[in-house]
């Protein structure tokens, strides 16, 4: 493949701090992709490839334990069994997200309304009460759920079936968070921005970035725009905080904020902010 394009998709670490980057390679008319994830146990020095193939992966999750699912546009799904990884078809529809509580509750979400959960060794269909391309999920346990997708849907899991709520916006949601109150917060295209919390809804004042991420930590929410960089809640409006620092993806770690976009990775320790290039 003659490499035209290289960008990173999503960086993840686990519960011991170490981080993982997607990187994806297409040629000028992305007709061929190559997928490759870096694995490090310290981010300053050079990571380890674990997996490369002429795939087009557009999502990865890496669980607390330091596993890592992964998800084809194409409908097929990965997973890590020991030093290798295992595979299957798990829909005809594009796969545009994958997620997870842990090993033995991942869930993927996708286009025409699909969510699909793996058990750590099936994947069941759970995608009654969706509809539209759904672009991201969240939540706190298998009984608190929530996803979003483009014209503004949003849906909560109610057991066996998904429950639209009501927003009366037509935002495209591309990012999600779910604070230990239960408190929701969903980002997307054009300065969508709010938090849904007992049922009200919030919009946060912002100068219209496209937002594609978002996440908690030091008690802050954080946002993140692919072009514009990462910003945060301050009080009824979102702040710019590094306008410099690309955000397609953001995940919070304990003691690190982690994000992601373009050729760029970066992390920030509260203190500063340090990125690798993917050049």
């Amino acid at each position: 493949m003659a490499e035209f394009m290289r960008e990173c998709l999503s960086i993840q670490a686990d519960e011991a701090e170490k981080p993982s980057v997607l990187v994806v390679s297409s040629d000028e008319d992305k007709q061929s992709f190559r997928s490759n994830i870096f694995a490090y146990d310290n981010f300053r020095e050079k990571g380890q490839v674990i997996f490369a193939e002429d795939v087009w992966l557009s999502g990865m999750w890496k669980a607390p334990g330091g596993g890592h699912y992964m998800c084809e546009i194409l409908g097929t799904c990965h997973w890590q069994t020991g030093r290798g990884f295992s595979s299957a078809k798990v829909s005809t529809k594009r796969l545009f997200h994958i997620w997870g509580l842990s090993e033995r509750a991942v869930f993927v979400v996708g286009a025409e309304g699909s969510c699909f959960r793996f058990d750590g060794t099936s994947w069941t269909d759970m995608s009654k009460g969706l509809r539209g391309d759904i672009l991201a999920i969240a939540g706190l346990d298998e009984k608190r759920l929530v996803c979003a997708g483009n014209d503004g849907f949003l849906a909560v899991w109610q057991g066996d079936f998904w429950s639209p709520v009501e927003l009366h916006t037509n935002i495209n949601f591309c990012g999600l968070h779910m604070t230990a109150e239960g408190d929701v917060y969903a980002c997307g295209l054009s300065g969508g921005c709010l938090r849904l919390a007992n049922g009200e809804v919030q919009h946060f004042a912002n100068d219209g970035a496209s937002f594609y991420a978002v996440a908690e930590f030091g008690g802050e929410i954080f946002v993140g725009s692919a072009a514009d960089g990462i910003f945060r809640i301050a009080g009824e409006a979102l702040e710019s905080v590094k306008p410099n620092v690309k955000g397609y993806c953001l995940d919070a770690s304990q003691n690190h904020l982690w994000t992601c976009g373009q050729a760029q990775a970066a992390v920030y320790d509260g203190n500063g902010w340090w990125g690798r290039p993917y050049e």
